[in-house]
């Protein structure tokens, strides 16, 4: 589903299963891993989610909110494009379980 104003490259896609979990995963653009900044952005995927257990995310989103099965990141280069993927996994989502952090405003 792309909405009005939004790039060709920008989309949402749902698609529904009953299963018992949820999983949410987030990309955005990234540098190149031939770009001289490629190795400090790599060092930054490692703090905030590509450091397994000792991760930012981890701490935050599964150690101390309990919010997920688990939680990571990773930088992923391709021939045409890089991107940052922030990937979760979580029971269903629904009202009862939902979080103060994530109540719409």
């Amino acid at each position: 589903m792309i909405h009005a104003g939004m790039s060709s490259l920008a989309q949402e896609i749902r698609v529904l299963y009953d299963l018992p979990q949820s999983r949410l995963r987030l990309a955005y653009s990234a540098i190149s891993d031939k770009d001289s900044q490629f190795f400090a952005a790599y060092l930054m995927n490692h703090i905030l989610g590509g450091g397994a257990f000792t991760s930012r995310l981890w701490n935050e989103v599964r150690e101390k909110r309990g919010l997920a099965y688990g939680i990571g990141s990773t930088l992923v280069n391709n021939d045409h494009a890089s991107a940052l993927v922030i990937d979760t996994g979580t029971a269903r989502i629904g009202p009862q379980r939902r979080s103060p952090s994530f109540a719409p405003r």
